[in-house]
């Protein structure tokens, strides 16, 4: 046989195998929304589409979730979150995002927990104020916006170690690599076929070694850390207003204000090498008259793999959210009996 005819069997032959796979990955994959929605479209009022593939909507304030009335409904305390993607649940459904978990948590506390001592028949309202792409400056100035639309009785704002980027944080090579990395990763996010946005990103996990979530990247994040918290005294002053901001703003209104700190699942496992980062963080809150819960015991000794979104994207996954939303429920036992007394009876 000529070796023209092979090559052309062999070509048809690689043809039909490619659609083969197209057409199995589609079936597996599902019908793919035509509503994805960018970074920008996440603060829109009313906004509904897909977000990391889970549905996505916002109510008439531009935040993730229902509607809600600026005057709380009879016997009902409300709480407001506030704080980047983690607190917004990226990756994951609006009822598996921590502020949700928690709201139906404190709807069932026992007895012996400090939300099941007000009148009966009371309600808890968590309304979830985070959105990607934030910094603590971002996340706190939200909160104040809402913790006075919503006419909020506490105020929570969950921390993520990255919070301190701004204009003043010194980055480093090792977050360009990350960024890189990415970016090489996310190439065909958009491609018409399926089997190439599921394998491209797979295959460049495999042979990049600067791939986010290496060991050596991590320890170089953590030096970046560590230059930004110990030895960058503008970008921690302005992590140290946000922080103000929160407090006095609570203080204004009667409320408490209170501090969740999220654990960087690629610590997940130890449990310490960022330890001295959340210790700095729990000081500098406290210091501003903020209550603060950790959830990093809450974390220990778990295999991160387990808690992300996926192999691909290092978000918290419902498991995840539901630790965090453990967290913040246990260290709300601790808060003052005066924070359990809603804003509008106590300025009354």
């Amino acid at each position: 046989m000529r070796r023209g005819p092979q090559i052309a069997l062999l070509g048809s032959s690689l043809v039909v195998s490619v659609a083969g796979l197209e057409l199995a990955v589609r079936l597996l994959a599902g019908p793919r929304s035509q509503d994805d929605l960018d970074i920008f479209a996440m603060a829109r009022p009313n906004a509904q589409g897909t977000v990391a593939g889970v549905p996505f909507r916002t109510n008439s304030q531009g935040i993730r979730g229902p509607e809600y009335p600026s005057v709380p409904p009879p016997q009902t305390f409300r709480i407001v979150i506030g704080g980047d993607s983690v607190t917004m649940g990226w990756g994951v459904l609006e009822s598996d995002a921590y502020p949700q978990v928690l709201e139906g948590m404190l709807n069932e506390a026992p007895q012996d927990h400090p939300a099941a001592r007000g009148p009966p028949g009371r309600r808890y309202e968590v309304i979830n104020l985070g959105l990607a792409g934030t910094n603590a400056a971002h996340a706190n100035r939200r909160i104040a916006q809402f913790m006075r639309v919503y006419r909020a009785d506490l105020s929570v704002y969950g921390f993520t170690l990255n919070d301190l980027e701004g204009r003043h944080y010194r980055g480093s090579e090792s977050a360009a690599e990350e960024r890189a990395a990415w970016h090489r990763a996310l190439r065909f996010h958009d491609s018409p076929s399926y089997l190439l946005r599921a394998l491209w990103p797979r295959w460049i996990l495999l042979i990049d070694p600067r791939f986010p979530g290496t060991e050596a990247l991590d320890a170089r994040v953590l030096e970046t850390l560590r230059q930004n918290y110990f030895h960058n005294p503008e970008a921690w002053g302005a992590f140290e207003d946000a922080l103000r901001l929160h407090a006095s703003r609570a203080s204004e209104r009667g409320i408490c204000g209170h501090v969740l700190i999220h654990t960087y699942l690629a610590d997940a496992g130890s449990g310490d090498a960022f330890l001295p980062f959340y210790e700095r963080v729990a000081e500098a809150a406290v210091g501003r008259g903020l209550t603060v819960s950790r959830s990093q015991p809450y974390f220990r000794g778990r295999d991160p793999e387990e808690l992300r979104v996926s192999s691909l994207d290092p978000h918290p996954n419902a498991a995840a959210h539901r630790l965090y939303a453990q967290a913040l429920f246990d260290g709300f036992r601790r808060l003052p009996e005066r924070c359990w007394t809603p804003r509008r009876r106590a300025r009354s």
